[in-house]
């Protein structure tokens, strides 16, 4: 497997809201659209490591459980924001055991394992296509980074 270099950015974050603060909202929808074809690379990639963040939050112990994760938002550069998220998958192996669907407000996540089931509503629209995922296989972290629509 090939080397995954990752920057480190200084810019200050700001958090959205965690696994406590959502509720459920069954008014949002996905967004599907008839014969859409997905992104042509995968849309999660594996990194060697990253730090861990989404540890201090508590997962339900369910048999599908809800796993502990982080919105937070970023400024660009270039004035775009970004929705940063971190989820916390301690017993998933690899990437490929992840099954993640981003809608324009909306992140499912499954397991292969059905170790973790996930769906949560976005506080803001996001713009599916530049969303990129990336899986630390050394934290069980995965980081999706999902700018904002204009």
């Amino acid at each position: 497997m090939a080397e995954h270099k990752i920057q480190v950015r200084s810019k200050p974050l700001v958090q959205m809201m965690s696994s406590n603060e959502m509720g459920k909202n069954s008014n949002k929808k996905l967004d599907s659209k008839p014969g859409a074809e997905g992104p042509k690379k995968p849309l999660i990639s594996e990194i060697k490591s990253t730090p861990i963040i989404a540890s201090n939050v508590k997962a339900t112990t369910e048999k599908s459980q809800r796993p502990p994760y982080i919105l937070k938002c970023r400024s660009e550069e270039t004035g775009e924001k970004v929705i940063l998220a971190e989820i916390l998958l301690r017993n998933v192996l690899f990437a490929k055991d992840i099954e993640i669907y981003v809608g324009e407000d909306r992140i499912l996540l499954t397991t292969k394992s059905s170790s973790y089931s996930l769906d949560i509503f976005l506080p803001h629209l996001i713009n599916q296509e530049k969303t990129v995922a990336e899986f630390s296989k050394e934290n069980k972290v995965l980081m999706l980074e999902m700018p904002m629509k204009q």
